[in-house]
């Protein structure tokens, strides 16, 4: 599932827009990066007994987003000049690294 975060209201200098980023916008990106949570019964919900269908081997599959994470989160930053760009970067690919598996 694709995402897209619209930030806004980032102060000018560097230094305060890489804070307020951190403050205010981390929390809100970090959530939307956590899987979604299982509603049992909704959905794929809870498997029928392997002899009813014959499928021993192959789980009960859930048609549903829940349990899973976001495939893309864009972050669209508002625009700014050079100057904040290795902290853009910087934070960008740190939050890379979290998301990454091991």
């Amino acid at each position: 599932m694709a995402v897209q975060l619209k930030v806004v209201d980032l102060p000018d200098p560097p230094s305060a827009a890489a804070a307020a980023f951190y403050d205010d916008w981390l929390p809100k990106v970090t959530a939307l990066l956590k899987p979604l949570p299982f509603r049992g019964g909704v959905g794929g919900g809870v498997c029928p007994s392997d002899a009813t269908f014959g499928n021993a081997d192959k789980p009960h599959p859930n048609p549903t987003p829940e349990g899973e994470g976001r495939d893309v989160l864009t972050l669209a930053l508002p625009p700014a000049n050079h100057t904040h760009t290795p902290r853009r970067r910087a934070a960008v690919q740190s939050l890379a690294r979290e998301q990454s598996p091991a």
